[in-house]
């Protein structure tokens, strides 16, 4: 099989700034205090779904049996919604990258990494093995029982030895089958499937070497005589990360002296191993948690015997990085954690903090987005929601040393256990004309407990809801109104609920009705639009301040990549929008990815070039209204064109009154000569005109 070229990914990312702005009316803000040029009000939204579009309600999880399943959210009523929590969540995330205010919503996270490719090497595999000859390895981690000293009040090891033990000789001791390693099952459903008391009497044999497949040499003791040797030891189960493992443990020989685990080194350990994982209801340290003594390996700092560097729940665990995903945004830029003063993103949605006084009120209201008429849940092939996650440092670190998306020889990965690693930015799915869930692999298509079936509605259903604001400054307003209808432009999309990885939940946003009133007495409101215009100019303005003279905020890389990826007709310079595959071993994209030392490219900036639209004219064709959302259409040799309210109410007004009437009581007009034009990958309704 080829190498790979390029890195596949459905996400791409805005580069994280490296400065923060800090509105001069930040102390200001007040539910009970009024700004001079303060507005509260409402925006009346229509929302369009391009894409099939799922916010989903209560899950029906996966079983051995039948995939899981997810059906979209409906009111008490049971009309369908999009709930207003989710587009408060999909619109804070625009202006937090539009304003330029911090990454401050991700948790402070240690990461870890268990990362076997040549690229790993110099982080991984020099620390977890030592070469002790050609192609031959002995593993640095040391085995021993961890417990919690309830009196001292902290954790400590009782060092031991252990031994390996075949899965063949386990069988032939347990009298039955044991467990099946092609279903890949946890170290909890190995010692489940164990019937049979762990303590056991055994072998163990000497420390030599022994040959393992792709003709590798791993050094350990082996044991043998199972139940009848003369070595008191307890069997030790770990997980199966592929069927071709075939041994496990028995720790034998404690010590009598217990060493302390440091508290960050305890807190690291947890960081990875008290982490749900995508559609677990446990955590791996939930198996353990309790328990009077835990199996565990461990690392020694270089050096310095007996004290704990790291430790996991396998031999080759999963080692926590030397940073934490903070630390890589404080590299990035300080500003975005120091917490002097709230940003745009919090004071115009607020923040929760350790005490009611570090609490900030948000002033803006999203109501649940009630689906118009009676759309019904289209049913999708069976698929997996699984991906990469921020472990995977080709796409989330920013790589320096990369040369056309590629790592040169001689230099490393950057990673978490670099001491300036910088994180990649904020994660965005792109826009793309169409969606489709990824098919299932062979494999996939015969373990049902991870697969779901979802059930979006369908692409083209319209939704109406309000968004209710209370005394914000015009530029709070206008920074709104910018994130919603994307500054103007038409043809840009939004990205809501599940299956964004496929191209699901993108739609657009209008506003189509406004109540604007002025704190101030008498005063009229400007339209929407030109509080738009103000917030463009408020971060014109900050932005020059920020980076120098002449350097427009609407130019910045940061707002081009911001646009780049919600323009359905760009589309990535590199790679499809698409998970790459994870099947076996052998059958691993990520793996050979970074064998190939890929790095995810940057997406294509700024909007897509279009020319001018050309008008195209149909006559005596059909027009149709679509009397739940006002929408008309039309379609001529193959091709649909449409067009959505208020643009639609404006054409209908334009109608003469018989011919309107007849339109509402037919739903059809026929005979007509229309105009369209392209906006982007579709075609809009420009005029109509009827023929009697």
């Amino acid at each position: 099989m080829a190498p790979p070229n390029c890195i596949d990914a459905p996400y791409n990312f805005v580069p994280l700034a490296d400065w923060v702005h800090i509105p001069d009316w930040a102390k200001q803000v007040s539910h009970d205090l009024p700004f001079r040029d303060g507005l509260s009000g409402y925006l009346d939204l229509t929302i369009t779904a391009h894409t099939p579009i799922l916010v989903g309600r209560e899950h029906q999880p996966a079983s051995a049996h039948a995939p899981g399943q997810v059906h979209p959210y409906q009111l008490p009523d049971g009309r369908y919604a999009l709930p207003g929590t989710a587009l408060k969540g999909m619109i804070r995330a625009v202006v937090e990258i539009a304003s330029f205010s911090r990454m401050a919503m991700v948790d402070n996270q240690r990461l870890g990494v268990r990362d076997l490719t040549p690229a790993a090497r110099p982080f991984y595999g020099d620390s977890m093995t030592k070469t002790v000859g050609p192609q031959t390895y002995r593993a640095l981690s040391k085995a021993g029982w961890l417990s919690f000293d309830t009196a001292r009040r902290i954790w400590s090891i009782r060092p031991c030895e252990y031994a390996r033990v075949e899965h063949n000789d386990l069988v032939a001791y347990h009298g039955a089958p044991w467990i099946n390693a092609h279903n890949r099952p946890t170290a909890r459903d190995k010692y489940d499937a164990w019937l049979q008391p762990l303590d056991i009497q055994f072998d163990p044999g000497p420390v030599t070497t022994h040959p393992h497949r792709h003709g590798r040499n791993l050094v350990y003791r082996k044991a043998s005589n199972l139940g009848t040797g003369a070595t008191n030891g307890t069997l030790v189960f770990t997980g199966q990360p592929n069927s071709e493992k075939h041994l496990e443990f028995i720790f034998f020989g404690a010590a009598s002296a217990r060493i302390r685990v440091p508290d960050d080194v305890f807190r690291g350990f947890l960081d990875i191993h008290d982490q749900k994982t995508e559609n677990a209801t446990r955590t791996v340290w939930d198996d353990w948690r309790g328990a009077a003594r835990v199996p565990v390996f461990y690392l020694e700092e270089p050096g310095r015997p007996g004290t704990v560097a790291s430790l996991g729940l396998a031999l080759m665990y999963k080692l926590a990085y030397r940073h934490s995903i903070h630390d890589a945004i404080h590299h990035s830029s300080p500003k975005h954690l120091d917490g002097g003063g709230d940003d745009l993103a919090t004071l115009l949605f607020g923040r929760v903090g350790a005490t009611p006084g570090d609490c900030l009120r948000g002033r803006v209201t999203f109501h649940h987005a009630v689906a118009d008429g009676n759309p019904q849940p289209q049913p999708q092939p069976a698929t997996i929601l699984n991906g990469p996650k921020p472990t995977y440092y080709p796409n989330y670190i920013r790589q320096p040393a990369a040369q056309n998306n590629r790592i040169p020889n001689g230099q490393g990965y950057a990673t978490f256990m670099d001491d300036q690693c910088k994180i990649r930015g904020w994660k965005r799915y792109p826009a793309r004309p169409t969606a489709q869930v990824q098919a299932l692999t062979a494999e996939q298509m015969e373990n049902t407990a991870v697969q779901v079936i979802l059930h979006p509605l369908s692409a083209e259903t319209a939704f109406s809801t309000r968004m209710d604001f209370h005394n914000l400054k015009p530029e709070e307003l206008g920074a709104l109104c910018w994130a919603l209808t994307w500054g103007g432009t038409d043809g840009l999309r939004h990205s809501l609920g599940m299956g964004k990885p496929f191209g699901f939940g993108q739609l657009t946003i209008a506003i189509s009705g406004a109540d604007l009133r002025p704190n101030r007495p008498g005063e009229s409101a400007l339209t929407w639009e030109k509080y738009r215009d103000a917030f463009i100019k408020a971060m014109d303005d900050a932005h020059e301040r920020a980076r120098g003279r002449g350097k427009k905020w609407r130019d910045s890389d940061e707002i081009k990549a911001l646009l780049g990826m919600a323009d359905p007709g760009r589309q990535p310079t590199q790679g499809q929008l698409q998970h790459m595959r994870l099947t076996t071993e052998a059958d691993n994209q990520f793996k050979d990815a970074k064998t190939a030392r890929l790095v995810l490219p940057d997406y294509p900036k700024g909007i897509h070039p279009s020319p001018p639209p050309a008008i195209v004219i149909w006559t005596n064709v059909e027009v149709k209204l679509n009397p739940g959302n006002g929408e008309l259409s039309v379609t001529h040799s193959g091709i649909f064109a449409t067009v959505r309210n208020p643009d639609a109410q404006k054409l209908r007004d334009a109608l003469p009154e018989s011919v309107r009437n007849r339109l509402k009581t037919r739903k059809v007009l026929k005979g007509c000569t229309v105009q369209i034009a392209p906006i982007g990958n579709a075609w809009k309704i420009e005029t109509i005109q009827v023929v009697d």
